[in-house]
């Protein structure tokens, strides 16, 4: 398994890498170090590409669930008489 490290300026307690595909279980089309159970690999397989990695962190790593949608409202109220005919992403 290969860790890219990027090559810029950051605070000393922050650390970040990226891998690359090399070095895991997974078998073709996911070969090797598949992460993500989300794609349709073995499950087993990313469960060891992941211990795989593990190892070569300080702390196990944490996982995340990305997607691909935000929050919408409607801008306008059905209850003032007006009809919602646009919908826009909520901000804090």
């Amino acid at each position: 398994m290969k860790l890219v490290k990027p090559n810029w300026p950051a605070p000393l307690q922050v650390n970040a890498f990226s891998t690359t595909r090399d070095g895991g279980v997974s078998k073709p089309p996911f070969d090797s170090l598949n992460l993500g159970f989300h794609v349709g690999d073995n499950a087993k397989h990313v469960e060891q590409n992941r211990h795989i990695l593990n190892q070569s962190l300080p702390a196990p790593a944490l996982w995340l669930n990305q997607t691909h949608t935000a929050p919408q409202r409607c801008r306008y109220s059905h209850a003032h008489g007006v009809p919602c005919l646009a919908s826009h992403p909520l901000h804090p």
